[in-house]
């Protein structure tokens, strides 16, 4: 329970919960801690699997899965705590209408049809309802890698054609070499049997990687 309370305890902070999704969920070199521990929260709010069996007395287990809850809810609100935080920036940088005049004659002067756009006008604004998209482009990134990996280590050369189809890796030899080279998560003996291969363009991988 401790493990919980103290789960619960951080996820009421919003920063932190960001904290830990920007640093590692969003790092490709980093473990997806913010998934992983959402993931367990969930797997012990719905319980044991039927038919399964389990060292916790009910009351233990209600309690368990009570608290998971708990926890699951806390995150969810301090992200949407967060996200509205960076709504309310963004709305403060919005001209009011007793500034009409002085932000019509400003307007009236640029751009075309005479209008700037206001992440050109409020630089800090465009910087604010930047920051969500950011960490949901990071993400789906990091996702998309992930699973060019995962392709890799079970069909290398279908790994490294999605890989370069998805703009992760440059459609290159030596990108590709390099990739093999400094890449985490790939399985070594998969990468000896690519570079084993045959085919025209893992033999110039191949080439590439000697040379290094």
């Amino acid at each position: 329970m401790t493990v919980l309370h103290l789960l619960e305890k951080m996820s009421q902070d919003p920063q932190i919960i960001i904290d830990i999704f920007v640093n590692y969920d969003c790092d490709v070199d980093a473990p997806n801690i913010f998934e992983r521990v959402v993931n367990g929260l969930l797997k012990t709010a719905l319980g044991p699997p039927s038919g399964s069996t389990t060292t916790l007395s009910p009351a233990q287990d209600i309690t368990f899965r009570h608290e998971s809850v708990k926890c699951l809810v806390s995150i969810i609100k301090s992200m949407g705590a967060w996200m509205d935080q960076q709504l309310r920036l963004g709305d403060s940088y919005l001209p009011k209408n007793s500034e009409s005049d002085t932000t019509e004659n400003h307007l009236t002067q640029n751009g075309e049809d005479g209008i700037v756009p206001d992440y050109e006008l409020h630089p800090e604004m465009s910087s604010e309802f930047s920051d969500a998209a950011t960490l949901e482009h990071r993400r789906a990134y990091k996702i998309e890698l992930q699973k060019g990996i995962s392709l890799f280590n079970r069909k290398p050369s279908k790994g490294i054609e999605f890989l370069i189809s998805t703009k992760k890796v440059a459609g290159s030899p030596e990108a590709v070499a390099s990739f093999l080279k400094n890449a985490s998560g790939l399985n070594e003996t998969i990468i000896g049997d690519y570079l084993g291969e045959r085919e025209e363009f893992s033999l110039k991988v191949t080439w590439r990687s000697s040379e290094d």
